[in-house]
Parts: structure tokens; sequence; C-alpha cells
């Protein structure tokens, strides 16, 4: 650091009344103008490598850091893959299952045609409402679990609709 001064005293009043005064020329004369120049030096020598340490410290926290976010990173493309494929899957089950269901239901009318003319036997036609029933419930879900995965995959790209 370097700093540096000058004062000056640009008047003064002397009072010539004054009895307690000395007379002048007694005392020598004062320069009217002061002036300072100063030089300060700080050398952390008594640190110990503490700045260095520092430094390291905040570079392998920054290093750790950038592995905690390129590991986030990896877990949301995970996530959004895996989201994506559960969804693509889920979607062809929707006709697949309505397939069977279609399918149990024409089983159903020919046992149950089949009963009306005594070929089948009761446990036959309840085997085939059963299959049905169960057919018919399972096209329906596949419709909500496609639906749930596409919320997910909505969820994990962070989109949530339109802004209102």
């Amino acid at each position: 650091a370097f700093a540096a001064g000058i004062d000056q005293i640009v008047a003064k009043y002397e009072e010539d009344d004054d009895p307690g005064a000395l007379p002048p020329g007694l005392l020598p004369s004062v320069d009217d103008t002061s002036w300072n120049v100063g030089v300060r030096v700080n050398l952390p020598v008594g640190t110990g490598g503490a700045n260095k340490a520092r430094r390291i410290r905040a570079d392998e926290e920054l290093r750790g850091l950038r592995l905690q976010r390129r590991n986030v990173n990896l877990k949301i493309s995970q996530r959004i893959l895996s989201a994506l494929d559960k969804a693509a899957a889920s979607w062809p089950a929707i006709s697949l299952r309505r397939q069977s269901a279609d399918a149990a239901e024409q089983t159903l009318r020919l046992v149950q045609d089949a009963y009306g003319r005594g070929a089948a036997s009761i446990l036959g036609l309840l085997d085939a409402q059963n299959a049905a029933l169960t057919a018919e419930f399972a096209a329906e879900t596949a419709v909500y679990e496609f639906l749930e995965d596409w919320a997910e995959v909505q969820r994990s790209i962070a989109d949530l609709g339109p802004d209102e």
C-alpha cells in the first residue's frame, strides 16, 4: 500500500493585544506546510501454505460437485429412458388385450350356443364367462396402465402440462 498526504495552514488569526503573548521573533517560525509519505508491504509469511491448501480444497470440492452433477444427469436420463421404455411397451398392450377380450367374447358366444344345445356343461359356460369378464377387465386396465406410464414420462421430463 502507498499513502501520501499534505497539510497546509492557509490563514491564521493573531491578536496583537494579547497581554500574555511572547514578543515576536523570540521563537523560531514554524513552517505552515507539512507532508508525509508512507509505504506498507504485507507478506503472508506466517500462513504456512494455508492459501494453497484452501485453493486445493476448493478445487477438490469443485471436482466433487461436477461429479455429483454428472451422476444426477445420468440418473435423470435413466429415469426418462426407463419411463419411455415402459410406455412403449404398454401402448401395444392396449390393442393386444382388446383383441384378447374380443376373442374371449366370441368364445363365450360359442360356449353359450353349445350350452343351449346341450353340448357344453355349466362349468364350461362359467369358465367362458369368467374368461370373457377377465379379458374385458384386462383390456380396460391396459388403457389406464398406459396413461400411468405416460404420466411417468411427463414427470420424468418435468413436463407438467400447460401453464395456467
